[in-house]
């Protein structure tokens, strides 16, 4: 099992060098994907701001990939104006990509959890599909308040 886990990591200059993008929230931590069209007009959807959408440095991948300097401090301003909670109901409900980064001392709770999940070897979508456990979505696999140590904030 592995963890990312926050607090002292090193920056690097340029986001290309980091596979992983974690951002921080007003209250902790989240990784989310924005490579397509799709997830990065829902990123802008779930940031209030639908128009950053059609910002020519960000509007398509490869003006976003270009761009990812930019691309990125931008979406961490955003993403630092609201709780790690409410960034993983609003991007879940965007169908972008995304997941809570969690500390160390908050890893137990995320094994058991992992444990109960991944004992089982497929999960239905709904349409005929399955994915496995890992594949699905953080917010609607799991307590997030609980996990992610939110609760009473």
């Amino acid at each position: 099992m592995q963890y990312t886990v926050v607090g002292a990591e090193a920056t690097a200059a340029d986001p290309n060098d980091r596979p992983d993008l974690v951002f921080k929230t007003s209250d902790g931590y989240i990784t989310a994907g924005t490579i397509s069209d799709s997830e990065w007009q829902g990123f802008c959807r779930a940031s209030g701001d639908p128009e950053l959408a059609k910002d020519p440095r960000f509007a398509t991948p490869g003006a976003r990939s270009v761009n990812a300097t930019a691309r990125i401090n931008k979406m961490a301003e955003y993403i630092g104006l609201h709780t790690t909670a409410e960034w993983l109901e609003r991007l879940d409900a965007a169908d972008v990509p995304c997941a809570p980064i969690l500390r160390r001392a908050k890893s137990s709770t995320m094994n058991r959890w992992w444990r109960a999940v991944s004992s089982r070897s497929s999960i239905s979508q709904g349409s005929g599909g399955c994915a496995s456990p890992s594949l699905r979505p953080a917010s609607k696999s799991m307590n997030l308040q609980s996990a992610a140590g939110t609760e009473g904030r």
